[in-house]
């Protein structure tokens, strides 16, 4: 009896430890704890004429201290093809799907994320069905990219009739 109650004991440690490490324990999620920034699946910032903004590839986490009110995220493809082939586009809020989109041209999309009170860090993931790469030359842009994100901006309010995500 007594070796059949530590077997069950000790698959239950583990299970919890597997369970804590493929979800608490995660990077994004240990930055979060510490208040940290941290990305994943993303390059380097780029200028524009319009405002900052990073390429994504194919999967990117990104978190950052919450501001009170909303996150304006402010996002667009890039994909040369996209009339032929569209692109499929998740956002996730912390590791829940808010939204997913068919992306059939390169305009900007602009959705708000509600801020949950007393939040301080937010977490937004993006996931596209798949990348383009620029340039397959020796010494051209050789990256994998998804989206384009304009840096993350927080507004109190959205304007009427944006789209808000929670």
């Amino acid at each position: 009896m007594n070796f059949r109650i530590t077997i069950l004991l000790a698959a239950a440690f583990a299970g919890g430890t597997a369970w804590t490490g493929v979800h608490d324990l995660r990077p994004p999620y240990r930055a979060m704890f510490a208040n940290w920034i941290y990305q994943r699946g993303m390059y380097d910032t780029e200028a524009a004429p319009d405002g900052a903004f990073f390429w994504t590839e194919a999967e990117s986490v990104y978190t950052n201290t919450a501001k009170p009110g909303f996150l304006k995220l402010e996002f667009w493809p890039g994909h040369p093809d996209l009339s032929a082939t569209p692109l499929e586009v998740k956002l996730l809020v912390r590791e829940r799907v808010a939204e997913r989109l068919t992306l059939r041209d390169n305009a900007h999309v602009v959705r708000y994320v509600a801020v949950p009170p007393k939040a301080l860090q937010m977490m937004i993931t993006t996931r596209v069905s798949r990348t383009f790469q620029p340039s397959t030359a020796p010494g051209g842009d050789q990256r994998h990219l998804g989206l384009a994100v304009r840096e993350w901006t927080w507004v109190d309010a959205p304007p009427p009739g944006a789209v808000v995500l929670k």
